[in-house]
């Protein structure tokens, strides 16, 4: 058997393994307690916990951390979380066209996404749980890409209240939301 024949078996199985564990474990990584959409289209959280467990906590652990930071620049370490957990789908292109970052184009591009309204980037395709979620005039603030990037699914069914709905980001960010928020900043308009 040929080396690259052997490499992608490899990677076939360890596919294969991964939608096992998910269909017999199921999605249990991202669980916490429902959280409440407030009329500003915002998703609430609770009290930062540094030593925090669940999304709920993890996420004000951020928010707070950020509420903290000085002003946004780009870091070799904010940069490196783009790469790791948004280039393969993402881009970054400012308004001149100058690309930023290269991404696959997967995903829609996330420059200045802070403060803009959800689903608005013209010619993307949107999943139709995410075209719900803009009709109900969600603005991505910086604690609603903490809360969708951590758990997306859930996200979308607590802010459409469709217990099916589903989107085409399948990644949920684990770590690195600090430096990947103050990097979106960064490369975003400035005020």
């Amino acid at each position: 058997m040929r080396t690259d024949q052997m490499i992608f078996g490899g990677l076939a199985l360890l596919v294969v393994a991964g939608g096992v564990a998910y269909l017999v474990l199921g999605d249990k990584t991202m669980e916490a307690p429902s959280a409440a959409v407030t009329s500003e289209n915002t998703v609430t959280a609770g009290t930062p916990n540094i030593s925090a467990t669940t999304s709920e906590e993890r996420i004000a652990a951020a928010l707070a951390t950020l509420a903290a930071a000085g002003p946004a620049e780009v870091t070799t370490a904010n940069r490196r979380e783009y790469y790791l957990q948004c280039r393969p789908c993402h881009s970054v292109t400012q308004p001149d066209g100058t690309v930023t970052e290269i991404g696959s184009g997967l995903g829609p591009d996330l420059y200045g996404i802070i403060g803009k309204p959800a689903a608005m980037q013209e010619g993307f395709a949107y999943s139709d749980s995410m075209l719900q979620v803009a009709a109900a005039g969600v603005v991505w603030t910086v604690e609603n890409i903490l809360r969708y990037s951590y758990n997306p699914k859930k996200f979308l069914r607590e802010v459409t209240g469709d217990v099916r709905a589903e989107g085409t980001m399948v990644y949920s960010l684990t770590k690195g939301h600090v430096p990947l928020i103050t990097y979106l900043e960064a490369v975003g308009p400035k005020p």
